[in-house]
C-alpha cells in the first residue's frame, strides 16, 4: 500500500504539478522541459498538468476520507511523498489543493504540525 501510493503520488501528482508549473511559470520561460535545450512553454500542457494534479488531490481526498493517513492507520513514507507534492502544488501553482476537500485539509494540517515539517 505504501509503494502503491508513492507511485500514485509521483505519476499522478508530481508529474501533473511539474507539467503545470513548467508550462506556466515565468521562471521556466523557454524551459518547458528540463533539458539543456530550450523548449517553449505550451499553455495547453499547463492546463492539462493542472487538471491532472486536481484529479490526484481528489483521489487523495477519497483515500483520506477512509483512512487517517495515506497508506493506512499510521504515518508512512507515502504521507511524506504526498505532502511534499501537496505543498509544492500549493506554492507553485498559487492554488489551494484543500479547497472543497475537507479530509485533505485535515490531513495537511496534521502533517504540517510534525517537527520534521515545521
Amino acid at each position: 500500500m505504501i509503494l502503491m501510493w508513492h507511485d500514485i503520488a509521483t505519476l499522478d501528482g508530481y508529474l501533473g504539478i511539474a507539467e503545470a508549473i513548467r508550462n506556466s511559470s515565468e521562471l521556466f520561460k523557454h524551459r518547458g522541459l528540463p533539458e539543456p535545450v530550450s523548449y517553449e512553454q505550451i499553455p495547453g500542457f499547463a492546463e492539462r498538468g493542472f487538471r491532472r494534479s486536481q484529479v490526484f488531490f481528489s483521489d487523495l481526498e477519497g483515500r483520506l476520507a477512509k483512512s487517517p493517513y495515506v497508506a493506512g492507520d499510521r504515518f508512512t513514507y507515502a504521507d511524506i511523498v504526498a505532502y511534499i507534492y501537496f505543498d509544492w502544488a500549493a506554492r507553485g501553482t498559487d492554488t489551494d489543493p484543500t479547497e472543497g476537500r475537507g479530509a485533505l485539509a485535515c490531513w495537511s494540517d496534521q502533517i504540517s504540525l510534525r517537527p520534521s515539517v515545521s
